[in-house]
Parts: C-alpha cells; sequence; structure tokens
C-alpha cells in the first residue's frame, strides 16, 4: 500500500503488510527528488510495483512521477 503523507519527508511511503499485520516500509518519498504524495494503487507486474505520484519529481515540470519498485 501507500501513504499520501508520513516517513522521513512527509511525502509518502510504500508500505508491505504480513498476514500477522507487520508492517515493512519499503520506500520513502523525498520531496523534489523522487516524488511526494503517492496516489492511486500499485500494479505489480512479475515482482514490481509500480504506481505514481501526485507532486514533486525532478526535471523542468515538477508535476509528479512513475515509480517503480524492484524486491
Amino acid at each position: 500500500g501507500t501513504t499520501k503523507a508520513g516517513g522521513a519527508d512527509n511525502c509518502g511511503t510504500v508500505f508491505k503488510l504480513t498476514a500477522s499485520r507487520t508492517e515493512t516500509v519499503m520506500h520513502t518519498f523525498w520531496n523534489g527528488v523522487n516524488g511526494c504524495a503517492p496516489q492511486g494503487g500499485l500494479a505489480l507486474n512479475q515482482n514490481v510495483l509500480y504506481g505514481t505520484t501526485y507532486g514533486s519529481g525532478t526535471g523542468p515540470s515538477p508535476y509528479g512521477t512513475v515509480f517503480r519498485i524492484a524486491p
């Protein structure tokens, strides 16, 4: 899952939750570097997660990012 806020820079996280309800943060977003405020769901393709963020990102138009997280 994702959180829209929280994490080290308050820009959100990607986390996993086990059947025993143990939460592990898999990724923390850093404003201006790799996006901020993940939006929508995550897509899984061959053990790789894909998603989007609403804000920030690098480049001339900081209007969000597409990200992937590999295991």
